[in-house]
């Protein structure tokens, strides 16, 4: 196993293979592999092999589509908002690393038009290894088991898609589990050292997320 090499500098949240830290993992189950997913998280974001871990958290960039006109209830109300409404870094004990994102309190949903969203959160990546990745999130709900009022997010269709249209729910549970997104993404030989970008978006109030993987393994069949 590589030695961890320097994480990024403060306020450079951008992931690259050939900057952070290395691990060889050889015949991994995708069990094991989702475990050493989350032990990685409590160094830092990093990459190994073909797999990019970073924590929730440590977004790039929150963006806040609908700051001049606020949605309630998936409805525009005519006034600003006051004050912003958007993803936000919290304390959870149950999270890798003891923190998370999470979602704007009730009333603030958007469950039908994504391009008017409370908030996003961006995540800029810089791959030094081409092909196919497959997204995950290791996300629950807000009000835990059966409540299907917060279990939602809104996932990208492909890097820079600032309109993340793919709903896609979470655990109902007050732990943590992995899901897997609808979409494949591409990084072509062309793309290597160029940054890309993640956009993830409100969908349902208090949704959490406290991981997110990219792997060019798709490990949900493991």
């Amino acid at each position: 196993m590589a030695q961890p090499r320097a994480n990024p500098k403060a306020g450079d949240h951008s992931v690259s293979c050939l900057f952070l830290i290395q691990m060889e993992v050889i015949e991994m189950s995708q069990r094991a592999l989702f475990v050493a997913a989350i032990a990685a998280l409590m160094v830092n974001t990093f990459c190994y092999g073909q797999n990019i871990v970073l924590q929730a958290e440590d977004s790039s960039a929150v963006l806040n589509p609908d700051s001049d006109n606020d949605v309630q209830h998936s409805v525009q109300t005519g006034s600003a908002e006051s004050p912003a409404r958007i993803w936000t870094p919290f304390s959870d004990p149950g999270a890798s690393g003891g923190m998370a994102i999470t979602a704007p309190p009730s009333p603030h949903r958007q469950l039908n038009n994504s391009s008017r969203q409370e908030a996003l959160a961006r995540y800029d990546l810089v791959f030094s290894e081409s092909g196919d990745y497959y997204l995950y999130l290791h996300a629950r709900n807000g009000g835990g088991s059966g409540d299907g009022s917060t279990d939602s997010v809104w996932l990208p269709l492909d890097w820079g898609d600032q309109v993340p249209s793919d709903s896609q729910n979470v655990p109902q549970s007050s732990d943590y589990g992995w899901v897997q997104g609808d979409n494949e993404f591409s990084v072509g030989a062309g793309d290597l050292g160029q940054t890309l970008q993640l956009y993830i978006g409100v969908r349902e109030p208090e949704a959490r997320i406290d991981a997110i993987v990219l792997s060019q393994n798709d490990l949900s069949d493991g």
